[in-house]
């Protein structure tokens, strides 16, 4: 699924590891038969007291919401790791009164804000 622009603006983007996702498009392609089992995301997180977050330095995948749900419910696994979440946005844009143009991941380490904090993602097919 291809993650148009003007979806990423308005829904929740998930984070989702290359390695599970490259496992999972083997798996649908027929070049495996073999399942990717569970959600694999322990590789591009930090958890720290128990909460995982997407360090600004993770490589991941972007899905918008409902190819997440599509896969978690699938395969299971986590950890769910939201990059932007919808309310956010309408914050962001609130606040701002205006669009941001800006299309740098500004995702923070675990060490400053939360994982949710409003972002504009790069668009990443997937």
């Amino acid at each position: 699924m291809i993650l148009k622009h003007a979806e990423s603006d308005l829904h929740a983007v998930y984070a989702l590891s290359p390695t599970w996702f490259r496992d999972w498009e083997n798996f649908v392609c027929e070049k495996t038969s073999d399942p990717p089992g569970p959600i694999a995301n322990h590789g591009i997180s930090i958890t720290k007291n128990g909460v995982s977050r997407l360090p600004k330095t993770a490589n991941c995948r972007q899905l918008s919401e409902k190819t997440w749900n599509f896969l978690y419910e699938t395969y299971g696994g986590g950890p769910i790791l939201l990059i932007r979440s919808h309310s956010s946005y309408l914050n962001m844009v609130m606040n701002n009164n205006s669009l941001s143009t800006d299309n740098t991941n500004h995702v923070d380490d675990a060490s400053s804000q939360d994982s949710t904090a409003p972002i504009n993602p790069p668009v990443t097919p997937v």
